[in-house]
């Protein structure tokens, strides 16, 4: 846990400073489905740079 931990705050920080449209998708994702958002972290994040 300690691991994904620091990844999230790691993509969070660097993806911050890339865009806020990330910001505003994992904020509306978040609220839509917070179990998903637990378990694919990672891929959300890629998936979102993607769509950005």
């Amino acid at each position: 846990k300690r691991t994904s931990f620091i990844f999230f705050f790691f993509f969070f920080g660097l993806h911050y400073y890339l865009g806020r449209c990330l910001i505003l998708f994992v904020d509306f994702f978040y609220k839509r489905n917070k179990d998903f958002f637990r378990n694919h972290t990672l891929f959300i994040f890629l998936g979102a740079d993607i769509a950005c």
